[in-house]
């Protein structure tokens, strides 16, 4: 997903790319768009379930066609299991996990259960993108650090915390990771699985 080897040589081609690949629309496009795909793709007879066996069928059975659409590779029952127990233990944290949507499942939130466990995939694919930005990036190299905020604030500083904004590059390079996370937060934040605002209910963290 990433932009390739870059535009020119050096560190002046890398940043090139981290700069091409931080546009909105790219990263839309490649963190966003599969799992909205995803979810939208999968519907339930039902929105409630009756016990548990048929609970956790449901959502092993979401996450293996979940992880089939976006990354085109199968999964075994237990596997898929154990990714949808870690998605809903994260999102139902306050509600005891698994005891919490289980019951909101028995009540008939079972859609958002599962747009739950799509909002996890998509938290986890933001983060594994924003990381391989990160990390093409030298982070002994203070100099190259400088180039990627200076780069950052030529083209994306609207997005900045406005704290930052006016500050030079040399003196937003220490943070040029933080820079990097908040720019992809910013653009992701305000949109779930459907493209929407998030209306209530629990979200992924």
């Amino acid at each position: 997903m990433s932009g390739g080897h870059g535009n020119g040589g050096g560190i002046e081609g890398i940043v090139d790319d981290i700069i091409e690949n931080l546009q909105p629309s790219k990263i839309k496009k490649n963190v966003l768009k599969p799992h909205r795909k995803a979810r939208r793709g999968y519907s339930v007879k039902d929105d409630s379930v009756s016990d548990y066996a048929g609970f956790t069928k449901q959502i092993r059975d979401y996450v293996k066609h979940h992880h089939k659409e976006v990354f085109k590779a199968g999964l075994d029952d237990d596997r898929a299991l154990g990714i949808a127990v870690e998605a809903i233990d994260r999102a139902y944290r306050e509600e005891g996990g698994m005891t919490g949507a289980f019951k909101a499942a028995k009540d008939g939130d079972l859609q958002e259960v599962l747009d739950n466990i799509a909002g996890y995939f998509m938290s986890q694919s933001q983060t594994h993108y924003t990381n391989a930005q990160i990390h093409r990036i030298d982070p002994t190299n203070f100099e190259d650090h400088v180039k990627v905020a200076e780069a950052l604030q030529g083209k994306y500083g609207h997005l900045m915390p406005k704290s930052h904004q006016n500050k030079k590059a040399a003196e937003l390079a220490p943070d040029y990771s933080e820079l990097i996370k908040h720019h992809v937060k910013k653009v992701t934040e305000t949109a779930n699985v459907y493209g929407t605002e998030k209306k209530g209910g629990h979200k992924a963290h």
